[in-house]
């Protein structure tokens, strides 16, 4: 099934099922896993799972399972180059935005998490460790969502044994024009959700439309982004992920011809 969703996104053909499954097809998912920071064992889980299919359904996957190619894919832990993720266009950032606003229940919170790591310019596990749920400041209209983040990539950078606060904030309104944030965060509250030091900001979602205690992985969220915006998207969106988050504004800024020191500040370096 992740690799149903996976062939999806990443291929762009919403009409089509898990089969036929090709050794290029495999390859390039595996591949994806391990760029993507995926457990190692998912990889050997799905050579598990087409070689069950073989006997279940009689799925033709024999030169999958015998292609050394991709079995060593599979347990390979060797890293290749790290590829960058693409930044997200201002048409998708404004679908998120509308998601966030006008959408309902899970959906609805995991784009406008999205929006906050965009507009806070934040990796993807920074975010998740809000000290508190964000706040807003406004002043007719205008203002920012602000945060604190009690662990994050640059915590421990210098040798102290004090650990300081990164503080946030990301301008509102959006590329929308209106007040996301106040609407997500309402969202949030509703649905009982509140970032704090053993909470994750974006928990995983479960099934039955709840959440749970652990925090989304994100290789998941990934899937779910390009998923949230292929209906939205002229072209492939396998170049996508919850990298592209941070990178976004961060490149429109280097586009715009800002100095770098502007850019570094936004960047919290």
């Amino acid at each position: 099934l992740a690799f149903g969703r996976w062939k999806k996104t990443a291929l762009d053909e919403p009409s089509s099922g898990i089969f036929p499954v090709t050794k290029a097809m495999a390859y390039d998912y595996l591949h994806d896993l391990r760029r993507m920071n995926a457990a190692p064992s998912k990889g050997k889980r799905f050579l598990e799972a087409l070689g069950f299919s073989t006997g279940l359904l009689g799925a033709d996957v024999d030169s999958i399972l015998n292609s050394a190619r991709v079995r060593g894919a599979a347990v390979d832990g060797r890293w290749n180059a790290v590829k960058k993720k693409s930044p997200l266009t201002v048409e998708q950032v404004l679908v998120l935005e509308r998601l966030a606003m006008f959408g309902h229940g899970q959906q609805a919170i995991f784009s406008g998490y999205i929006c906050f790591l965009v507009h806070c310019r934040l990796r993807w596990s920074d975010g998740q460790h809000c000290i508190k749920e964000p706040v807003i400041d406004l002043d007719s209209g205008k203002g920012f969502i602000e945060a604190a983040l009690y662990h994050h990539k640059t915590a421990f950078k210098r040798r102290t044994n004090v650990m300081r606060l990164l503080p946030v904030a990301g301008v509102i309104p959006g590329i929308s024009g209106y007040d996301w944030a106040s609407c997500w965060l309402q969202k949030r509250a509703d649905l009982g959700l509140r970032a704090s030091m053993s909470q994750p900001t974006m928990p995983a979602p479960l099934a039955n439309g709840g959440w749970s205690k652990h925090p989304l992985s994100s290789s998941e969220a990934s899937l779910w982004l390009r998923e949230t915006l292929q209906p939205w998207t002229l072209g492939p969106v396998k170049d996508i992920a919850t990298h592209s988050a941070k990178a976004t504004i961060l490149s429109w800024m280097s586009k715009a011809n800002i100095e770098i020191s502007p850019r570094r500040l936004a960047g919290y370096q």
